[in-house]
């Protein structure tokens, strides 16, 4: 997926009605949105059905109230991607030309933006919109993403899981634990393979068990 930086005034503006979809970048949740510029400052937008508010509600952790934290995301328009960014505080005015609220689920509306985007509002917030525009880019190497499969997902997993099994103990483990952790080798509850590596439920069992064992036994 080609990932496009461009200033306001060269994007090809949403216009009213049109559904369009947005990817959040911090999740990899996608949902569409209808909407309209804001007097070519950014646009505003509403969720185009119940189920892409749903969607964009797991983007907010379950609260529209007051969420203005800018998130990275890429505007898709047609076959272009496009960096942006939006939030997930829902503010007046209702866009009632667009979808009523009992339709799609949500008063208000959000906004979204592009470089070159303003606001009538805080300077604060503007610069962190803009920020997380170009974080949406920078999230992308060479201006690409990549799609996430649930295969490449397990292969980055077994990756990383790897190569927590191979680091070498900590250092405040080493200092605060390492007489504690020789002990526990000693006595054959852990074999002291993967100091850092995850333990599965059915390790974490078996060595609770065979500890209290050998408490009774002793």
């Amino acid at each position: 997926m080609n990932i496009e930086l461009v200033n306001i005034r060269q994007l090809p503006w949403i216009n009213k009605g049109n559904v369009y979809q947005i990817t959040d970048l911090l999740t990899g949740l996608k949902y569409n949105i209808v909407g309209e510029h804001n007097n070519r400052r950014h646009a505003d937008y509403v969720c185009s059905t119940k189920a892409d508010t749903e969607i964009k509600l797991k983007t907010a952790n379950g609260n529209f109230n007051n969420n203005w934290y800018a998130r990275p995301c890429i505007l898709t328009i047609g076959d272009r991607h496009f960096a942006a960014a939006t939030h997930n505080a829902t503010h007046p005015p209702d866009m009632l030309k667009l979808r009523s609220p009992d339709d799609i689920g949500h008063s208000g509306h959000f906004c979204l933006w592009v470089l070159g985007a303003t606001t009538d509002g805080s300077t604060s917030y503007q610069d962190s919109m803009l920020r997380a525009v170009q974080q949406a880019c920078e999230m992308t190497i060479e201006g690409k993403i990549e799609e996430m499969t649930q295969e490449r997902f397990d292969e980055m997993l077994e990756n990383w899981l790897r190569s927590q099994n191979e680091l070498p103990p900590s250092n405040w483990a080493t200092a605060e634990l390492g007489e504690a952790f020789k002990k526990a080798v000693d006595m054959g509850i852990t074999d002291g393979t993967r100091p850092q590596g995850i333990p599965r439920r059915q390790e974490l069992i078996a060595m609770i068990v065979m500890s209290v064992e050998k408490m009774l036994n002793s």
